[in-house]
């Protein structure tokens, strides 16, 4: 067997012990019950770290050694020679990482996001607060472990969004918020805002759920290659091949946050879906980058979602789900109460 046959092998297996931790990961954060959290979390801990393991192993690094030599790497093709180059990256950077850490903070996480749950139901920070210390105590080991050369945060950001620096998110966050701040304060103090209380009332699960479906499939998401289930935060992960899921979250007093929820993890999704599969179970198949992967879901919610357009064509489906809350209300109302603009501490609505 040729080395770059090798190299896909290992990464067949490891791929497929991903797949079953994403699986765990989806049911921990829609239906398991609340007594086997526990328990899941220190099996995904073990799933994920045993696929760690296997990334790291003497194997993996002595295959990627022979075929980073040049005499190997005029054989290969352009994507062989990218999954190396990306292999040996991922690679260098998880062998920094003591797996019994990968493992201790992969438990720690899965833990935390169910006290999270209880935690914002009852507004009671003072139960997550030891979490999330130790998370971030852990996060400081691993950046240090990493390495960086100006910023710890140097460190953690090369997972997210490769070459990407503290420094450099400063030059393009700090115009912006030059910009925007003093912008939406205009707003708020000059504007004429959109009467946002047209869109609360009662609004039924069952509805909102139907028009979270058809929204979805009107932007292209596939749902023989993914479903729709309820979480408190709304999320999208992909399983596997022809399997990427989403979630959304319902409210009885407003039904916006779960139809734009659907419709921006639905971008998330759709990008997924439109993966190559010929990358199949190597480095290669995945977003590149967490700012790409964003984009998809921001353009579809946003720029799509809270069009002019795309509400002339979808407004009447919403009007026929809520008749006794928007039978009466003209289109441009609804369009500038979507698009009301004011300063939240809630990062998704």
């Amino acid at each position: 067997m040729k080395l770059i046959d090798q190299l896909k092998s290992k990464y067949s297996e490891i791929s497929y012990l991903h797949s079953a931790a994403a699986l765990m990961a989806w049911d921990m954060r829609t239906c398991i019950p609340l007594k086997g959290a526990e328990m899941r979390a220190e099996a995904l801990g073990y799933i994920s770290t045993l696929a760690f393991r296997k990334s790291v192993s003497e194997e993996v690094g002595a295959l990627l050694g022979q075929l980073n030599e040049n005499k190997v790497q005029e054989e290969l093709t352009e994507d062989e020679k990218a999954m190396v180059r990306v292999a040996s990256k991922s690679y260098k950077r998880a062998k920094a990482i003591p797996p019994e850490l990968h493992q201790k903070y992969s438990v720690l996480t899965s833990n935390s996001e169910k006290v999270w749950e209880k935690a914002r139901k009852e507004n009671d920070f003072n139960s997550l607060e030891p979490y999330l210390e130790e998370i971030v105590e852990l996060s400081r080991e691993m950046a240090r472990l990493y390495g960086f050369e100006d910023n710890p945060y140097d460190a953690l950001l090369e997972g997210f969004e490769e070459g990407m620096t503290a420094r450099k998110l400063r030059k393009i966050i700090e115009p912006l918020k030059s910009d925007l701040i003093p912008f939406i304060k205009k707003i708020v103090e000059e504007g004429e805002l959109a009467d946002a209380s047209l869109l609360e009332g009662r609004f039924n699960r069952r509805a909102q759920e139907k028009l979270s479906r058809k929204v979805l499939k009107l932007i292209g998401y596939d749902f023989d290659a993914g479903r729709l289930d309820e979480t408190v935060h709304p999320f999208t992960i992909g399983i596997g091949v022809n399997d990427v899921r989403v979630t959304t979250k319902y409210t009885s007093c407003e039904f916006t946050p779960s139809l734009f929820g659907s419709i921006h993890e639905g971008g998330h999704a759709i990008y997924e879906q439109g993966l190559p599969i010929s990358l199949k179970e190597t480095p290669l198949y995945g977003a590149c980058s967490l700012g790409i992967h964003e984009s998809q879901s921001r353009m579809m919610e946003n720029m799509v979602g809270r069009s002019r357009e795309f509400l002339s064509f979808f407004y009447p489906q919403i009007q026929k789900a809520y008749p006794s809350n928007f039978k009466n209300v003209p289109l441009d109302e609804f369009y500038r109460s979507v698009n009301n603009v004011k300063p939240s501490l809630i990062r998704i609505e």
